[in-house]
């Protein structure tokens, strides 16, 4: 059944009778980033995602990750009340998905799959590193290099908005960007795939191995964190995905 747009659930695409499939776009966009990932889609499922809170209000709801992934499930149970799930998540959103997936586990329902696209490794709670100091030097700074990278991207897009708005939309942003920063990941047992790119050094993705129990399975594509979003790009990214899905 395909629902209409609520406060926070959007449909991108209608079409499928398979279980549908909830990706969260990147901080600092909208669901209607991912429309064009959505249509060239042809594993049958219905593609669903998710307004950044606050978007189209003047009060910023939820102060944790926690809080918000909490919000998007109560949303998903409006079209699918249980499992198998399968989540997704662009960049940041890929930090919201991967907490939705652990409280989806804690309360005993499964998450088929956990797709994370162009997403560098969020900050560990639980996971102790054997790296070096040397090491732990470059990896922040390529994740320092890969978050300046998403920051411009973010302000070049508001530069194209009405002042009120972009005022508004940098707010949002920036709040989301600051419960990010305070959130600790956990690991959970649904299998991820993660797709991404060149864009940054190898070692900003390779955490991500280590907050599953299920094994991770990694795609590398051509493109950048926004490009494979859109034509042509678009098209492979969809081919790896159905692959997953089907």
């Amino acid at each position: 059944m395909i629902v209409m747009s609520s406060e926070l659930l959007t449909p991108l695409a209608t079409k499928g009778s398979q279980s549908p499939l909830f990706i969260v776009p990147a901080i600092g966009t909208t669901p209607f980033s991912l429309i064009k990932l959505a249509r060239s889609l042809k594993s049958g499922r219905p593609v669903y995602s998710f307004e950044p809170p606050g978007f189209e209000g003047d009060t910023l709801a939820y102060d944790t990750i926690e809080k918000l992934a909490g919000a998007y499930l109560t949303e998903i149970k409006t079209v699918q009340a249980t499992g198998p799930y399968y989540l997704g998540g662009h960049c940041g959103g890929a930090l919201i998905a991967l907490e939705m997936v652990k409280q989806i586990e804690s309360q005993f329902d499964e998450v088929a799959l956990l797709i994370i696209l162009e997403a560098i490794t969020p900050k560990c709670a639980n996971i102790s590193t054997t790296e070096d100091k040397v090491d732990s030097k470059q990896e922040s700074a390529s994740m320092e290099r890969a978050m300046q990278t998403v920051l411009e991207h973010i302000s070049s897009q508001l530069m194209l908005l009405p002042k009120n708005h972009a005022e508004h939309f940098g707010k949002v942003t920036h709040h989301l960007f600051q419960m990010a920063d305070k959130y600790r990941a956990p690991s959970v047992k649904a299998p991820i795939v993660h797709i991404h790119t060149r864009t940054h050094s190898r070692m900003v993705y390779q955490g991500w191995s280590t907050l599953t129990t299920s094994g991770i399975e990694e795609h590398i594509i051509s493109g950048d964190t926004y490009s494979i979003l859109a034509p042509p790009i678009v098209t492979t990214l969809a081919e790896k995905l159905d692959q997953q899905l089907w």
